[in-house]
């Protein structure tokens, strides 16, 4: 994860998916966004996850499905 932030850190775009929860926890809110759908016939959404109320721990929830974009 540090090497990815010195890489970017004067700008550019990063795009990254995975289940590792210590990777999942690296990311900052306001850095991260969530790509929902309700259903696979609807098109994706994204939103900021600084924009969605999370109760407790990320990982945790995510596991719960209880986090509501």
């Amino acid at each position: 994860m540090l090497a990815l932030r010195e890489a970017f850190q004067s700008g550019g775009q990063f795009i990254a998916t995975t289940h590792n929860p210590e990777a999942i926890r690296s990311f900052s809110d306001e850095n991260t966004l969530v790509l929902y759908r309700n259903n696979h016939l609807e098109p994706t959404k994204v939103r900021p996850l600084k924009d969605i109320k999370v109760n407790g721990d990320l990982v945790s929830a995510l596991i719960r499905d209880d986090i509501e974009p």
